[in-house]
C-alpha cells in the first residue's frame, strides 16, 4: 500500500510533530481550510463528532475527525474543520478531497494552549492536521507507507465541485 500525501505540497518539512512511541501520529501544519485527500481509496466510517475519553476536559476535545476505512486500516484526520464535501457511509477514492484543516478541539503550539479567540480569526493559531493510521488495533506511523513524491492531483473544478457539495451538506444539515 502507497498513501498520497493528505494535502498538495506537504513536506516533511511541514511536520511540526512526528510519529513516536507518546504521540501516535504526525503533525502536519498548513493554512487554514487547506484541502485534505483521501490517503488511500476506502468508505467513511467517522465523521464530525470525535471522540473523547473521561480524561478529557470536555467533548471533542480532540477537535473534529473524519476517519477513512480501507479494509483493515483505518486513517483518521483530526482537527479538521466541522464541515466535509463527504457523509458518513460514502466511498472515496485515494486522493479525493474529504475535509479542511482546521484547528478545533484543544489544540497546543509550541507545547501551549492555543485559546479559543487565537483560533477564530486569522492566522488561525493552532492550524494543523493530526494524522492517525490504525491497522488492526495498532497505530502505524504513516509516513513510512507515504509517497512523499507524489502529489494530489485534484483540480480547481473538483476544489469547487468539494465546497459546493460541502455547501450543500452544511444547508442539510440547517434544515434537519
Amino acid at each position: 500500500m502507497k498513501l498520497i500525501k493528505p494535502y498538495k505540497n506537504a513536506s516533511v518539512d511541514l511536520i511540526t510533530t512526528y510519529y513516536n512511541p507518546i504521540h501516535k501520529a504526525i503533525d502536519w501544519k498548513s493554512k487554514y481550510g487547506m484541502p485534505l485527500v483521501a490517503p488511500e481509496d476506502g468508505i467513511v466510517t467517522r465523521i464530525l463528532g470525535g471522540t473523547y475519553t473521561p480524561n478529557d476536559t470536555m467533548p471533542l476535545a480532540r477537535g473534529y475527525v473524519i476517519e477513512i476505512t480501507s479494509g483493515d486500516t483505518r486513517h483518521e484526520y483530526w482537527h479538521i474543520l466541522p464541515y466535509t464535501p463527504v457523509l458518513l457511509g460514502d466511498t472515496v477514492k485515494r486522493g479525493q478531497i474529504v475535509a479542511y484543516m482546521g484547528n478545533s478541539g484543544n489544540v497546543l503550539s509550541g507545547g501551549h494552549y492555543v485559546p479559543i479567540n487565537e483560533r477564530t480569526q486569522a492566522p488561525f493559531a493552532g492550524t494543523h492536521l493530526h494524522q492517525n493510521m490504525i491497522i488492526d488495533g495498532e497505530y502505524l506511523n504513516s509516513l513510512l507507507y507515504m509517497d512523499l513524491r507524489e502529489e494530489p492531483t485534484y483540480t480547481i473544478m473538483d476544489e469547487l465541485s468539494a465546497a459546493s457539495k460541502t455547501m450543500k451538506n452544511i444547508a442539510t444539515s440547517l434544515v434537519t
